[in-house]
């Protein structure tokens, strides 16, 4: 049984173009909306990953910021180390080496 039996050929040179072109969009505006969905599922991973970076970018920071503190507290009760006394050598009791009482 043909389905274009009852149909006259002006009438379906009409309606083919029709069906594919609504058939076609059809189609195109459900990939549409899939494609949408994935970007928007991208979208919001990476605003997690930059939330995440930004976190840890602030972390670092703070903790930047303590160590330079610490670090000037330190420089400022810096008191440098007197250098060690060293005993003096002790006087040469050796007479036989006294140029002066050479003979």
């Amino acid at each position: 049984m043909n389905i274009f039996s009852g149909l006259s050929w002006p009438l379906i040179v009409i309606l083919l173009p029709f069906i594919y072109f609504l058939t076609r969009d059809l189609i195109l505006l459900i990939l549409r909306r899939k494609d949408k969905l994935e970007e928007r599922n991208r979208v919001i991973e990476s605003e997690r990953k930059l939330y995440e970076s930004m976190k840890t970018l602030q972390k670092n920071r703070t903790e930047m910021v303590d160590n330079i503190q610490r670090l000037s507290e330190e420089i400022k009760n810096f008191r440098p180390k007197k250098p060690p006394i060293k005993p003096r050598p002790a006087p040469n009791k050796n007479t036989n080496n006294d140029p002066s009482k050479k003979s």
